[in-house]
Parts: structure tokens; C-alpha cells; sequence
């Protein structure tokens, strides 16, 4: 009986470990630089991006991402403001148009 029990948590354990959710990393660090959401960015160096709006910097040594987004609430004049384009802007021309996720 106590076998069959044994046996029966185990088979659910190794079903139920088939069924979690992939762990994704949008962030990864190298010596010569960053990746973030699969785009390089060299070591000491930063990119403004525009979908997700954020500003996104590689550390000297390639070895720290650090992402700034938008404020939750913007500020009067916070971000100059920019003649309408219909080219997307990078961060933080991007903030106004930002939506909660």
C-alpha cells in the first residue's frame, strides 16, 4: 500500500513538472557587452528604445544592465515636447505615449 502511494505522488510530481511555464531572461550580460529583448548593446554603452519605452545601459565591463522606464505619472514638461512625428521615438520621447501594462 505504501509503495502504491509512493508511486502515485511520483508519477504526479513528473506530470505536473512537464507542465511549468518557460522562464524567459530578456536581460543577459557578457564581457563584450548586453543583450536585452535580443538586442546587443556593447559594453558601456546604452540604447534609448521605443517598444518597450525605456533606456536601457551596459556597464563598463559588461557585466550590469540597468533599464530606466517612464514614470508611473509624468510631470508637467518633464520630456520636452517634440514636433508630431510618424517615426517612433526612442526613451524618453516615448513616455507619453506609454499604456499601464
Amino acid at each position: 500500500m505504501k509503495l502504491s502511494a509512493a508511486l502515485l505522488i511520483l508519477v504526479a510530481s513528473f506530470s505536473f513538472a512537464k507542465r511549468r511555464p518557460g522562464i524567459t531572461c530578456p536581460a543577459r550580460h557578457t564581457p563584450v557587452g548586453c543583450f536585452f529583448l535580443g538586442h546587443f548593446i556593447p559594453a558601456g554603452e546604452s540604447s534609448a528604445s521605443w517598444n518597450p519605452c525605456v533606456f536601457v545601459s551596459c556597464s563598463r565591463n559588461g557585466q550590469t544592465v540597468s533599464i530606466t522606464g517612464c514614470p508611473s505619472v509624468a510631470e508637467p514638461r518633464q520630456h520636452a515636447a517634440s514636433a508630431p512625428t510618424l517615426r517612433p521615438q526612442g526613451y524618453p520621447g516615448c513616455c507619453e505615449r506609454c499604456r499601464p501594462v
